[in-house]
């Protein structure tokens, strides 16, 4: 399992089965059942300052680029 981390002012609403990406202006980036493409990469560790650490599972991905497929 790897755990993605949205860039800051980012939140994701729903759950696994149905959800949407929402930036820091509140616009819908991305929603379940659309496709997505994310650059980004590997980090080794949770920071502290990170918000929503205890639902990390697995490897984590740092989320960088965003856009639809």
């Amino acid at each position: 399992m790897t755990t993605p981390v949205w860039p800051q002012g980012y939140t994701v609403k729903g759950d696994s089965k149905s959800f949407e990406i929402l930036d820091a202006g509140k616009n819908v980036v991305a929603r379940s059942g659309e496709p997505l493409a994310i650059g980004g990469g590997g980090a080794d560790s949770f920071r502290d300052t990170w918000t929503e650490r205890d639902g990390a599972k697995g490897a984590l991905w740092m989320v960088g680029q965003i856009g639809t497929g």
